[in-house]
């Protein structure tokens, strides 16, 4: 029996001993963090969307903009950079001074001078302090931002440049590929607008068909350099997606189908012409009625 209430005595002490050192542990925690955390007044901005007035907007802007400015001063007061423990000690300070002795009129009104002069002094060293943090960060802000604007115009500069570059060398390019004279002077203004004239469709027609029969008949292999080097174009332009007239069919049905529209407008023209007479027909004949009726009206 008596073993027993000795265990439970031990185990009772150590239990205390280990809630002593909790305690101990998360107060030493809480102490490191400051008053501000626990104290400080955050204010939400108001929120600004694009649906809203004019007038509303400027103002929820303004609003904002106080606010944060607020937010930003407290966070920086070093006023409110007292711990939980601190602020413990000068609230016990105070109430052990209030059982004291309280001095002379006088003396209390010096004294109180001084301690407002300190305290007008220190709040306004705090309020200094406060607004140059606050205005180097802004400055800061500033001069990251016109960094930044001033990095993407150079880019947005470089690559107008490459742009342009590229488009001039494309156009050299073409110039050389389909010019078969070369001249010293170069046009790096308006698009040089060459002036080829279209082949007709039938010595398209008439080429393809030559062609056509030569393989047809084996003599493919006896062709001209510059039909071989043709035919090796429009093979390149196939696989490419460009359109090519190169196929007898194809170029026949072209001209059935150019042919009829020449054919319906020339019908049309017929017909415009024939309306055209007939209203004229008509306007002279009213003309001549009007006249006669005239002449008729004069006798009278």
């Amino acid at each position: 029996m008596i073993m027993e209430n000795v265990e439970q005595t031990e185990d009772k002490n150590s239990i205390n001993d280990r809630i002593e050192e909790n305690e101990k542990y998360f107060s030493e925690m809480l102490n490191t963090i400051s008053s501000r955390v626990y104290f400080s007044e955050y204010y939400e901005p108001p929120k600004v969307h694009q649906y809203m007035r004019k007038k509303e907007k400027k103002e929820n802007k303004r609003i904002r903009d106080e606010i944060v400015k607020k937010n930003k001063t407290e966070h920086y007061d070093p006023t409110k950079a007292y711990t939980i423990n601190q602020m413990k000690f000068i609230v016990e300070k105070q109430e052990k001074n209030k059982g004291k002795q309280q001095p002379s009129r006088k003396r209390k009104q010096m004294g109180g001078k001084k301690d407002l002069k300190k305290t007008v002094g220190k709040k306004n060293s705090n309020e200094k302090e406060g607004k140059d943090a606050l205005s180097r960060n802004q400055k800061r802000k500033e001069k990251n931002k016109r960094q930044h604007k001033l990095k993407m115009i150079a880019k947005a500069k470089k690559i107008k440049k490459a742009k342009k570059e590229k488009k001039i060398q494309d156009r050299l390019d073409y110039q050389a590929r389909h010019s078969s004279v070369k001249y010293s002077k170069i046009d790096f203004g308006k698009k040089n607008k060459t002036d080829v004239k279209k082949r007709s469709l039938k010595s398209q027609l008439k080429e393809a068909e030559q062609i056509q029969n030569k393989i047809k008949n084996g003599d493919g292999m006896n062709l001209d350099k510059d039909v071989k080097s043709k035919l090796m174009k429009n093979a390149l332009k196939k696989v490419k997606g460009v359109k090519v007239k190169d196929d007898v069919k194809r170029i026949k049905k072209t001209m059935k189908r150019v042919q009829k529209k020449k054919e319906k407008s020339k019908k049309k023209w017929n017909e415009r012409n024939k309306q055209q007479k007939k209203e004229q027909k008509e306007r002279m004949k009213k003309r001549e009625v009007n006249l006669k009726k005239k002449k008729t009206r004069g006798k009278k």
